[in-house]
């Protein structure tokens, strides 16, 4: 075994710790959590290109080492770019919106309905979409 696969080795075993411990465990949090707080989207998108373009070489190469590596962690960062997107924080008017539901919806439930807090209730949920 040459230097260049002993590196190799060591920089593809180095690289699956990471993809194998520390995206799945960050994964996982913001899953529990259906949150992405605390996080920097530029750098998983940055991550996600980067990676992109090492696997891309790789394959074109013909690496082994790179193409596990950088292949997995493509995959890895594009189950992260995705929970940015399915857990992005609603807009200011949705949260004004949600609030405004909750507190017709408790008055409903506190002194009974009636005929305008019903069709307010009606229409704050068509401009959410629930």
């Amino acid at each position: 075994m040459n230097l260049v696969n002993i590196l190799g080795t060591i920089a593809t075993g180095t690289s699956l710790i990471l993809i194998f411990w520390g995206f799945p465990d960050q994964i996982w949090k913001n899953y529990k959590r259906k949150s992405f707080e605390g996080m920097s989207s530029v750098l998983i998108i940055t991550a996600l290109i980067t990676y992109l373009f090492w696997g891309s070489y790789a394959w074109a190469r013909g690496d082994t080492f790179l193409k596990i590596a950088q292949t997995t962690g493509f995959f890895f960062c594009l189950i992260l770019v995705i929970q940015i997107y399915l857990y992005k924080p609603p807009t200011k008017k949705k949260q004004q919106l949600q609030t405004q539901l909750e507190m017709l919806q408790k008055r409903n439930n506190e002194v009974g309905e009636n005929e305008w807090r019903n069709t307010q209730i009606l229409f704050i949920r068509k401009e959410l979409e629930i």
